[in-house]
Parts: structure tokens; C-alpha cells; sequence
């Protein structure tokens, strides 16, 4: 284990106040529970002709270890609501994380 990954278990432990119970179902497959830190993001959209915005945008962060791979189109159920995966990363230089950018609630 590296510190990065012991850090990881303490911050997604089931009794941690930063994760929560989620359910994530790749497309077409199985569900699996994970826990799961979610993070309102503000993500700049350009509108064109020099027009913007910021849209606020969903992140959720799910182990590796929980869910091998992660894929746009499949799902992830925080609290009863189903939220669509429209986009992964694995950020950090470990890659022990998934990144998911969450759609709105189906």
C-alpha cells in the first residue's frame, strides 16, 4: 500500500462523512455498490461570439478498486436518484480514482 491509497481507504470508508453509498451499473451490466465522494463543480461553457457562462456540473470519485472500468453511458444511483456517467478520467498520477462527470438525474 502507498500513503496515497491508505489515504484514499480513510476518505471512503463507510463510517467516513465524505463518502456515500452508491450503486453503479456499467451499460448493459450488473450493478455493483461503491462508495462515492460527490463534488458540485463549476465547469466554464463558452456560448460563442465571446458569450459564456459557468454550468455547475456533478462530480463523482469512485475507488478503482470498487469499479475496474468506468465508461460514459453507464449509471451511478447516489440516494435513489440515477445519475448518467457522460464522461470518466483517472487524474490522479496513481490512477487510483475514477473521475465521473454525472448528467442530470434520469
Amino acid at each position: 500500500m502507498t500513503v496515497a491509497s491508505d489515504a484514499l481507504d480513510i476518505m471512503f470508508a463507510a463510517s467516513s462523512k465524505i463518502s456515500v453509498a452508491g450503486i453503479y451499473t456499467p451499460d448493459g451490466g450488473s450493478p455493483t455498490p461503491c462508495r462515492v465522494i460527490v463534488k458540485m463543480a463549476d465547469e466554464p461553457y463558452d456560448a460563442g461570439y465571446g458569450a459564456g457562462a459557468v454550468m455547475p456540473s456533478r462530480i463523482a470519485e469512485i475507488r478503482v478498486s470498487e469499479i475496474a472500468v468506468a465508461a460514459e453511458g453507464d449509471t451511478i444511483t447516489i440516494d435513489g436518484a440515477v445519475y448518467p456517467v457522460n464522461a470518466t478520467s483517472q487524474p490522479d498520477p496513481d490512477r487510483l480514482l475514477w473521475r465521473l462527470e454525472l448528467g442530470d438525474a434520469l
